[in-house]
This record gives structure tokens, sequence and C-alpha cells, in this order.
């Protein structure tokens, strides 16, 4: 009699049931060849013993797995978390799982988790790069894992990227700003290295001469809640006469730390005193009273996320498209593939 508590082999699965070890094999690979009697006769002893197939062995066998990979760069950020929902959602639909990592802006630490995925044979890999260095980039692109990027990859990387266009997102705030009629604008992020975080400013900055209002640079150490707030701080405390009457946020959570701080722990009406604008639309900012003017992460980006990754893994051509005017986001392999209504400002207001 087999020992429910003992290391149980398919082996022993097949005598129990009274089939041969292949047809317990193409139960747990192949069930649509089995007849559904005997599916449940495997399967059933299977529970009663508790058998969990091997993976593993799976792996080395078939040559991959039913795995896909996504490498974020910081899973604190709202953002990530709703788009790693939506990938895994997408993923389900297509009989496939989700492992997730974060590099936190680390080069090294990317380079860890991808190592790692590919040698668990993974289908594809989604990645946010760290940077997008074209040299590292073009040497990820030539392993043997099929590659979809997350983010303005430059001319040259041979493979398909989604991005938003952060410097239309960065002029669209400004621009809404000076149209409040705010003179004195801030930006408030950083570190200025991370490329979402330059385009936004540049974009900003641009619109900033164009309309001809003061912007100033309050550098965060990162993209934190907290970092938000201490820069609130920072304001309450100095000059009121440098106290700028609008301010855009590099992120939504930057945004919110700092309306923590103006508001909660100061007297600073918004938006009639400052007003304030973030950046990505993220649900956090619902039950804080922030009115949103856009919409947020749709299930179409995951879908094409998630969508041209298999079909880069089978083969399948990946539908071209030209952007649509007046949106702030792209897919691109080569010429941009696709452009929707993705994310770009909110207009946060406590009230």
């Amino acid at each position: 009699m087999l020992n429910p508590t003992a290391q149980v082999r398919m082996k022993d699965i097949a005598e129990r049931a009274g089939v041969s070890i292949s047809t317990v094999s193409h139960v747990i690979n192949q069930p649509q060849v089995v007849k559904a009697e005997t599916i449940a006769r495997v399967r059933q002893v299977m529970d009663e013993f508790r058998f969990i197939p091997n993976a593993a062995a799976r792996q080395l066998k078939v040559g991959d797995s039913d795995m896909l990979a996504m490498v974020v760069s910081d899973i604190a950020e709202p953002f990530w978390a709703d788009l790693v929902r939506a990938v895994e959602a997408r993923a389900e639909e297509l009989g496939l799982s989700v492992l997730l990592a974060d590099s936190n802006f680390s080069a090294s630490r990317e380079a860890t988790h991808l190592e790692f995925f590919e040698s668990q044979r993974v289908k594809g890999i989604l990645l946010a790069p760290v940077d997008f260095d074209l040299v590292r980039l073009t040497r990820l692109t030539r392993r043997h894992t099929p590659l979809v990027l997350f983010g303005q990859a430059p001319s040259g990387v041979p493979c398909p990227s989604a991005s938003h266009d952060d410097l239309v997102g960065g002029r669209l705030a400004v621009q809404h700003l000076a149209s409040l009629g705010r003179r004195r604008l801030a930006f408030v992020g950083g570190p200025l290295s991370l490329w979402p975080v330059a385009n936004r400013l540049q974009g900003a900055s641009e619109a900033a001469q164009d309309e001809r209002v003061d912007l100033s640079i309050l550098a965060t150490r990162d993209l934190s809640f907290e970092e938000g707030h201490r820069v609130g701080l920072e304001l309450l405390s100095g000059d009121p006469a440098l106290m700028p009457d609008g301010v855009l946020g590099a992120t939504d959570l930057v945004a919110l730390g700092l309306l923590k701080a103006l508001c909660r722990d100061g007297d600073v009406r918004i938006p009639q005193d400052i007003a304030v604008i973030g950046y990505g639309d993220v649900r956090l900012a619902v039950p804080l009273g922030a009115l949103a003017g856009t919409a947020g992460i749709d299930s179409w980006l995951a879908a094409w996320l998630a969508g041209s990754l298999v079909g880069l893994i089978w083969g399948v051509a990946v539908r071209r498209r030209r952007p649509a005017p007046g949106t702030t986001s792209g897919f691109a392999y080569g010429p941009a593939l696709w452009t929707g209504p993705y994310v770009a400002l909110l207009w946060l207001a406590l009230v």
C-alpha cells in the first residue's frame, strides 16, 4: 500500500489507477487526449496521495514552462501593482502563470532576476528596464527567451516595447497649471537619472518656457510617498514668499505625500493656494479626495503586453497602428505599433 507521506512517483500513481505511466503523463500535460473517466480516476489517486507533478522535470522534457516572467522597477509603486494585476489576468486567459520580481532600480539585481527566470525556462519576459542602455538591451534581446520591454526603447533595440510619452505628460501638466493662472511652479521628483522622471521634467520645462512661467526643481531621493511628504514639510518651513502656487509630482505617490504635508500638517488650501498634479492616475488617490481627470491603466495595455509576448513565443506578427493624436502612450517595434489613452495626469484636490 502506498504511504501518502512518502514521495510518490508517477509510476506509483499509474499502478494504483490501473493505467500506464504515459497515460498519467497525458492526464497532467495533455488531458484533451484522455477519456474523461480515465482523467477522473487518475486525478482521484493523485489527490489521495497528494501527488504534485514535478514541474522541473516537465520543463526538462518539453523545453519550457507555462510561465511568463515580469520584472518591474518598483513594486511598491501602485502603477506597477495595477499593471501586474492586469497582465496576470490576461495571462490566465491564455493558460499561463506569471512570476514577478522587483529590480528596485538596480541593474545587477535585474540581471540576477533575468538569469534566474531564463534558468526556469519561462516562455517569455516582460521587463521594465532600469535604464535604456542600447548595448545592454541589445545583449538581452540576443538571449533565447522572448522579451517585451515596458518603456520607450531606443531605436536599434530589436524587440517590442510599450511606452507612454512622458514628455507630453510633463507638457500637459504645466500647460494645465498655467491655464489656471499659476505662475510659480515646482516639479517634485527624483532621482533625475531615472528616464521617466527626466522625461517628465524635460516636458514640463519646455512647457514652462513656452508659457513663460517659473519652474523650480524640488528633488527627491526616490518616488515614494515619504519623499513627497518630506518635500512638503520643507516647503512649510521655508519662506512663504517662495511657496509655489502650482506643483507637478513626478508620480501620484509623491504628489499624495506632498498633499498630506501641506493639508494635514499645514494649513494650505488645495487647490486655492496650491494646485497639485500627480502622474499615474492610481486608485490610491480616490479615497483621499482626488478628482481623476483621465483614465488609468486600461485592460488593453496589459492585453497588448501579454499578447505581444505570446505572439513572439509562437511567431505571430504584432499588429501595427499609427499613434492616435493627443495621447501619451504608444507601442513600438521600431515604428510605433499602438497608441491609446493611457494615463497622463491626475488632478488632485483634497476636499
